[in-house]
């Protein structure tokens, strides 16, 4: 006999059951909804350093096993370059929903997991832009589905060798999800797949000088970085946080999460290295914190009004949390006077022209101005580096025109972050 105040998020309560019913619905319908606020509000222009880095990046062969990316969007007319990310994440969710029917994952598991997934800046900073790591996830998704068909399961070799052709962590992070997918099923796994992942890593690494993790494409910061509500261009709500810590603290000693803290360790020393790999860190910490809300509400309450007043205020902290970073994520660069400037540069000055600019505004210079950028945020060049840090913190005009002159920088394109952050600059 149903209790008369079961919580809402119990299985048998009649409106979570019609959740549940019509959870893919529901997802997809927040999934849109998430996704075309910040494309109607920036008028369906591509925005994010990383996109203009993947755009203007070569094709050759070379690069296409370094990040096939570039050779894809090549293919797409520029005003429609905006349906990449979003048609990668409707493929991906449906993907999703047919992975998790084959492996008969709970739905309240895989409901919520794919909501607070849905709703993590992390995924919306990912699926908004030109990101390798969209492409990277629909390649594996792809290869991960056709292994639950046994009459396709081999041609599911073409999308993981797809899916390896991007920087070490997420090609290691496969690796490691294909072997241990088939010491778990021997029978119905091919090895293949997992016999080609380390054979492409040892050659990206040593051939193809892949980068360990793509980026920097913003200047970091570790915790802005990683929890959203400090202001930070991506990262991960507070309350699923707190929830990942739940979660973590009740399947620590069960042996059927122990794959799970497989991947933990490696996404957080990702982090650690480069912030950039927080959408790697935000699937495991999104993981945990769904274990975390469910099994924390399937235990007996003595007070069920604060059982109820706990969701709720859960829920609504990672909605606000949401809310607030769409609302950030709106004003992102670059602003279409920023575009209109740089193609004013494309369209009046010499090819060979050196622009010096905000290193993580670089990307947008190679892009719409077409020229070559004085320095990359994510450059080795320390002599580079060091210049630009003197050219931005210089105050004698006779100290900064000679070093100018000397790296043949011809123009200096000045931007309002540009003064934000160096209120005295003397040019």
């Amino acid at each position: 006999m149903k209790e008369p105040n079961q919580d809402f998020i119990e299985s048998d309560n009649e409106y979570f059951k019609l959740i549940l019913k019509y959870h893919k619905i529901i997802l997809l319908v927040i999934l849109m909804v998430i996704l075309f606020i910040p494309l109607i509000s920036s008028q369906f222009t591509i925005q994010g350093a990383e996109s203009y880095y993947h755009l203007s990046e070569s094709t050759t062969l070379k690069d296409f096993f370094n990040n096939p990316l570039p050779l894809l969007t090549s293919f797409i007319p520029v005003k429609f370059i905006f349906l990449i990310p979003i048609s990668l994440a409707f493929l991906s969710l449906l993907l999703l929903f047919s992975i998790t029917k084959t492996i008969k994952i709970s739905e309240r598991i895989a409901f919520f997991f794919l909501l607070f997934l849905i709703l993590s800046p992390a995924f919306i900073f990912v699926y908004t832009t030109i990101s390798a790591y969209s492409l990277f996830i629909f390649l594996t998704l792809l290869g991960m589905f056709l292994l639950t068909k046994n009459q396709l399961k081999y041609l599911s070799i073409i999308p993981i060798t797809l899916a390896l052709c991007f920087d070490l962590i997420s090609s290691f992070l496969l690796f490691v999800a294909l072997v241990i997918i088939h010491v778990k099923q021997k029978k119905k796994f091919p090895l293949i797949p997992a016999l080609i992942a380390p054979i492409i890593l040892i050659t990206k690494k040593i051939i193809l000088n892949t980068p360990y993790i793509y980026g920097p494409f913003h200047t970091q910061q570790f915790l802005p970085d990683l929890i959203s509500d400090l202001g930070g261009l991506s990262g991960i709500s507070f309350f699923i946080i707190i929830l990942a810590f739940i979660g973590l603290a009740i399947t620590w000693k069960r042996k059927n999460f122990s794959n799970t803290y497989i991947f933990f360790p490696i996404t957080i020393i990702a982090f650690f290295l480069n912030t950039q790999a927080i959408f790697f860190l935000t699937l495991s910490v999104v993981f945990f914190a769904t274990i975390g809300l469910v099994q924390l509400f399937d235990k007996k309450w003595t007070l069920i009004s604060l059982k109820q007043f706990t969701l709720l205020l859960l829920i609504l902290g990672i909605l606000f949390s949401t809310l607030t970073y769409t609302d950030r994520i709106i004003n992102y660069e670059p602003s279409e006077q920023a575009q209109q400037t740089l193609t004013w540069i494309k369209d009046n000055t010499e090819t060979d022209t050196i622009v010096f600019s905000l290193p993580e505004e670089s990307y947008y210079v190679n892009y719409f101005a077409q020229r070559e950028s004085f320095s990359l945020l994510h450059s080795k060049n320390k002599l580079k580096v060091n210049l630009t840090t003197t050219i931005l913190t210089s105050t004698y005009i006779n100290q900064l025109f000679p070093i100018l002159e000397e790296n043949n920088i011809d123009i200096i394109y000045i931007t309002p972050k540009m003064r934000g952050q160096f209120p005295n600059l003397i040019f």
